[in-house]
């Protein structure tokens, strides 16, 4: 059987990354494929209980070695129980997150060593890498006040700060330049069909599969 498509959207949070990922994973299902759409950290039910570990208020700050690993270790159950069995069958998978967060967040944000979290992500991983990377690139002040006036919704990641979430949004650039042949990158704050159309185009430009959409 062929392996599946594999598709992570990247970039900081108010970005509009996740509204993306659904539109493409609806598109997609009107083809008839089997769309499995998912985030991290989450996705899978051990995932689900890092993330709410990881997003909770009331716990203050995390050492920023902890948090990497509480990310990796998630996305290491992420990958073993959801993602690579989808790609063995074939079906499309799409993630809202995926390594190069961890890379841009604990590495830029909180200024982790980025060769001490590839390593870290490679263990994770093992050789489940994505296909496409798409980053919903927008200035940080945008996404953060897009994140702050959503007050039932603020996290503990969006009260880090604007230098914070610029550092984050400088690595994800950095990342997506470094290897250009990975990723697709967009500009967030064009209108949401405009940000569809440029989204829809290059997974059609990259997945002869995919051409339909």
């Amino acid at each position: 059987m062929r392996r599946g498509e594999f598709i992570a959207f990247e970039g900081i949070d108010g970005s509009g990354k996740s509204t993306q990922s659904r539109i493409l994973a609806e598109r997609i299902r009107a083809l008839g494929r089997v769309v499995v759409l998912t985030r991290e950290p989450g996705g899978t039910p051990i995932g689900e209980a890092v993330r709410n570990l990881l997003f909770d208020r009331s716990l203050g700050d995390f050492e920023p070695r902890t948090e990497a690993l509480l990310h990796s270790a998630a996305r290491a159950q992420h990958v073993a129980q959801l993602i690579a069995p989808a790609l063995d069958q074939g079906d499309v998978v799409i993630t809202d997150r995926f390594i190069d967060s961890t890379l841009a967040y604990q590495g830029g944000g909180n200024r982790l060593s980025l060769v001490d979290l590839e390593s870290i992500q490679a263990f994770a991983i093992q050789d489940t890498l994505p296909d496409l990377r798409i980053l919903i690139d927008v200035p940080p002040e945008t996404a953060l006040a897009r994140r702050l006036a959503d007050a039932a919704h603020v996290n503990r990641i969006d009260e880090a700060g604007l230098a914070y979430h610029s550092r984050v949004a400088e690595t994800f650039r950095q990342l997506a330049a470094v290897h250009p042949e990975r990723w697709f990158v967009v500009d967030g704050s064009l209108a949401e069909s405009d940000v569809t159309e440029q989204m829809l185009a290059a997974i059609r430009n990259r997945f002869d599969s995919l051409s339909a959409i």
